[in-house]
């Protein structure tokens, strides 16, 4: 093998190595703080359903816009109680779940769902301060 080929080789590995070991990466997010890489991962799931939607439902007429927008908020909505039940190991899973909860921007009539994890959020929020997290 020819030296530069060796080092091209040798530096791609040794990069992707480091890829995974380094601070803040995924693996190293996994390891150390498991239900946040859930949090995190979970996130963007919900993201990418409701990119999903909003792309499906142009162009449909009210009625089919309505049962496609039902489906996959139902969806949506089973991401966000699955985040629901994760108490988050970091400011960074909290994060996750605020983001999330962020698509429901006006949550009419008070959606037990919502208001589950804004509490949640509050009561975790207060949990990693007091740990100092």
């Amino acid at each position: 093998m020819r030296e530069a080929t060796r080092r091209q080789v040798f530096g791609i590995g040794a990069g992707a190595i480091g890829v995974l070991a380094a601070p803040g990466s995924v693996a190293a997010v996994a390891e150390q703080r498991p239900n946040d890489a859930k949090l995190l991962e979970l996130e963007k799931r919900h993201e990418a359903i409701h990119a999903y939607m909003n792309t499906a439902l142009r162009g449909l007429d009210d009625e089919a816009s309505d049962r496609l927008r039902s489906h996959h908020l139902g969806r949506a909505n089973a991401v966000l109680e699955e985040m629901q039940a994760i108490t988050a190991d970091s400011v960074e899973g909290l994060a996750a779940k605020v983001r999330a909860t962020a698509y429901m921007r006006e949550p009419k009539g008070g959606l037990p769902l919502f208001e589950r994890i804004e509490r949640d959020v509050l009561d975790e929020a207060a949990a990693l301060a007091d740990k100092g997290a």
